[in-house]
């Protein structure tokens, strides 16, 4: 079965499934009508004849106590138990369920004391507080409340999707996420959704092309999350890192700083330690200020631990020597981005090569303390694609690589007018760069597959 026809399949069977939903609610509520249709049969309780009558000016029936509150709880439990079926059935949320259970367990230890008082404390005047009490505890009042209130809740809190439309420009449409595919394309790696639209006056086409905002709540448990631009954050590795603004007796200056990120939201990562709020950070142009860093011997992303008395002019010789690494990674680029594997392996060995030719002595002084800082980087990177056994294995130390041979373009420069370009799916959905001798988006991280996938980050002058 193909991708398009197996997607058609889950939808039909999400359609069906929300049939039979639809049709156990329904016997569900004939169960809590059949509850009350043969109460009498069902249960003891000698208030139902008594509170048919005139009751405020009649006498309290005979009742045995133990066998009234057994049959009261029994009667209450069967109708909880059917309007939780309800209430799932309906949303199919466990946090939902979790809070309905525990709100009838907690209406009714609060609805059975009042009752069993007001029974141990009767007076005529009280036949009107018992009469509501025990219609409390009998009938299914709170779903008829807990329905509506529920979904008001979830429209509060669903993902909603504003849809800009190329062919109706000026209008966004809003719309809610109402199936999720649960298999991902093996190609794409993405789950495709049905965003649900009001087309009543056929606005909407097939064919028609939209692109999705999907919003959703952040908090968790009760609690706000930290959220930062995703411009903001450099990779390292598996290291991410921003930089935070710091204020020292010369001026203001930046501190490196490592983060730990949690998920990722469209532009935004979820900060999970390393910073605290408040703090402020570089959001725009942290490649620039990594450079000024760099060149100012001060820790940075690819030397966090390192002070480098970099030169501000690099000697044109040094940039010839560097050439040919570049030449070598721009070619490893092309070859991922047409998925040849074996191509690829024989420029890892050329880069490695060229990479161990470049000695300090062919470098000028500044340049040569600068390229003893990257190479520890370079030749790790390198060495973990050599022994790849496949192009993904290749992909996924290829931002490692890139990382570090955007650090020696910042700083040196070799072939001038490079672009930093960056795919947001790559390394589990935190994003990679990679560089490119012109702005066309041709991804490395997925080839074929998502070929146009990414950005222009930055053009390296």
């Amino acid at each position: 079965m193909d991708y398009l026809g197996q997607n058609l399949f889950e939808m039909e069977k999400e359609r069906v499934s929300k049939n039979i939903r639809i049709i156990l609610i329904v016997c569900l509520v004939l169960m809590l009508a059949a509850v009350r249709l043969f109460e009498e049969r069902l249960f003891y309780d000698p208030f139902i004849r008594f509170f048919r009558s005139d009751y405020l000016l009649g006498d309290l029936p005979a009742y045995q106590m133990p066998k009234l509150l057994l049959n009261l709880t029994f009667r209450f439990v069967l109708n909880t138990l059917i309007s939780l079926g309800i209430i799932y059935l309906a949303f199919r949320d466990r946090q939902i369920m979790k809070f309905s259970g525990l709100l009838y367990g907690i209406l009714f230890l609060v609805g059975i004391s009042i009752f069993i008082f007001l029974l141990l404390n009767l007076e005529k005047e009280h036949f009107l507080a018992l009469f509501y009490v025990r219609r409390f505890l009998i009938h299914p009042i709170f779903i008829l409340l807990l329905l509506p209130a529920f979904y008001y809740y979830r429209l509060s809190i669903s993902r909603n999707s504003e849809r800009p439309v190329q062919s109706i420009p000026g209008e966004t449409f809003e719309g809610t996420i109402s199936f999720i595919d649960p298999i991902l394309n093996d190609n794409t790696r993405v789950a495709t959704a049905r965003i649900e639209v009001d087309n009543s006056n056929g606005r909407f086409k097939p064919g028609m092309f939209v692109s999705a905002q999907i919003e959703t709540d952040m908090s968790q448990n009760g609690q706000q999350q930290m959220v930062i631009p995703r411009s903001s954050v450099l990779w390292t590795g598996e290291r991410s890192v921003v930089y935070v603004k710091k204020s020292l007796e010369s001026g203001v200056g930046f501190e490196l700083r490592e983060v730990n990120l949690g998920t990722a939201t469209g532009d935004s990562y979820v900060v999970k330690s390393g910073l605290q709020p408040g703090e402020e950070i570089v959001v725009n142009g942290t490649f620039t200020v990594d450079s000024a860093v760099q060149l100012a011997g001060k820790p940075s992303m690819m030397n966090p631990d390192m002070n480098m008395q970099a030169g501000k002019e690099i000697a044109e010789k040094d940039k010839k020597v560097l050439m040919p690494l570049f030449m070598n990674y721009l070619q490893l680029k092309d070859q991922l981005v047409a998925d040849d594997f074996d191509s690829a392996k024989n420029t890892i060995s050329k880069l490695q090569q060229n990479s161990e030719a470049i000695s300090k002595e062919g470098l000028t002084e500044e340049t040569a303390e600068n390229w003893g800082n990257f190479k520890p980087g370079l030749q790790n990177s390198v060495q973990k694609m050599k022994e790849a056994k496949d192009i993904s294995a290749l992909r996924e130390n290829f931002d490692e690589l890139s990382s570090v041979m955007i650090g020696i373009a910042k700083i040196a420069n070799p072939m001038p007018g490079m672009y930093v370009l960056r795919c947001p799916m790559a390394n589990s959905n935190r994003g990679a760069d990679w560089l490119s001798m012109n702005s066309e988006i041709k991804n490395p991280y997925y080839g074929q597959s998502m070929l146009t996938c990414g950005e222009i980050k930055a053009e390296i002058k």
